[in-house]
């Protein structure tokens, strides 16, 4: 086979070509400090990256909303502490009386006592974080406590004189001093005068009495912390503070309703009536402690999908690195190669291109 001159040129060009475009390459890596660039470079490589970079997108995700159920969950400990220490302040608050003790002064700073202690817990109970309620199970924008006051009778199932029907509805229950365990709102008058009409009788007449109204529901928020892992994150207040129905997850104490049955009580100088609340009152701290004790196991398994959710990130960011990152001294290498290569194919190019046909003969 003859190789001419044009064929001995065409190959020298096309060697140049080729060497300019693989330090093109190299050069690009070397700016970039990526291996692949756009998706022809090596398309299973691409895909694999692309796979893993979507796999860290979502492992973020689940970091950050680790990272929020850890910082509501502890807020809601704060709240759930702050309610137990204030019940611990009214057992002993009530110590001295319901051991007899009938000095109107005690009496007095008892009472005065338990009303402050009461409003301590509804404000817990109310606790936002970012603007959004604690522990109103769902309905997360909604105020969940709402105390109002109003004339009882006893046998009658009107609520008369209410101060406020601002946030009330039927079917919310209601709770308070001289009212039946699981009543509810069955409708509501605007007034004026306000009044509320109740599932059931009042048992007790009292003017001013203490109402409270449940206005958030039982509804359990979760969130993803791993494919196909959730935590819920709240506690309803109808579970904790207030339960509307025996059998909750952590009794079956109206904390709220003890504390108004016991200012009633207190200052009716009921010693009968004050040792029951007395003891609801340790029905209501085993409550609380078995809440906080739910929600320790959630911070628990958190911190566990967080610690493995981390090690997921860091062994995808390092194969990552791995397969995209360049190795600039491995690169350095291949440019100086090619470099030579350039220079040896120049060289050589130019010795054929002086030839003459008196060199074929």
């Amino acid at each position: 086979m003859r190789i001419t001159p044009n064929i001995t040129m065409q190959n020298s060009l096309y060697n140049i070509q080729t060497t300019r475009a693989r330090m093109d390459s190299i050069q690009e890596k070397i700016a970039s400090g990526y291996n692949y660039n756009r998706p022809s470079d090596d398309p299973v490589s691409v895909s694999l990256l692309v796979n893993m970079n979507d796999r860290m997108t979502v492992a973020d995700q689940y970091s950050s909303n680790i990272s929020k159920s850890d910082t509501w969950l502890k807020m809601t400990n704060t709240a759930l502490t702050g309610m137990n220490d204030f019940v611990e302040m009214a057992k002993k608050a009530v110590s001295a009386l319901s051991g007899g003790e009938t000095d109107p002064n005690v009496v007095n700073n008892a009472l005065l006592s338990l009303k402050s202690i009461k409003q301590n817990i509804v404000d817990m109970g109310n606790t936002q974080l970012n603007g959004v309620y604690l522990f109103s199970g769902t309905k997360s924008l909604t105020k969940p406590f709402l105390i109002n006051s109003g004339d009882t009778t006893s046998g009658s199932p009107t609520i008369s004189n209410l101060d406020s029907v601002t946030g009330l509805s039927a079917g919310m229950p209601i709770s308070g001093a001289g009212i039946p365990t699981g009543t509810t709102i069955t409708a509501v008058n605007a007034g004026p005068p306000a009044s509320l009409t109740l599932s059931a009788n009042a048992t007790a007449t009292a003017t001013g009495a203490a109402l409270n109204t449940y206005a958030g529901d039982g509804g359990v928020t979760s969130i993803e912390i791993n494919q196909g892992v959730t935590q819920a994150i709240n506690f309803p207040g109808n579970q904790v503070l207030a339960p509307t129905a025996p059998g909750g997850p952590y009794g079956n104490v109206d904390i709220l309703a003890t504390m108004d049955q016991l200012i009633a009580d207190v200052a009716a100088s009921n010693i009968a009536g004050i040792q029951a609340g007395k003891q609801q009152l340790y029905q209501a701290g085993i409550q609380l402690n078995a809440a906080q004790s739910d929600l320790q196991s959630r911070l628990v398994r958190l911190d566990s999908a967080n610690t493995m959710n981390k090690t997921i990130i860091s062994t995808l960011q390092t194969v990552y690195g791995n397969i995209q990152n360049v190795d600039y001294a491995q690169l350095g290498i291949e440019m100086s190669q090619q470099e030579i290569a350039l220079n040896a194919t120049y060289s050589s190019t130019a010795k054929i291109s002086q030839m003459s046909l008196l060199d074929y003969l």
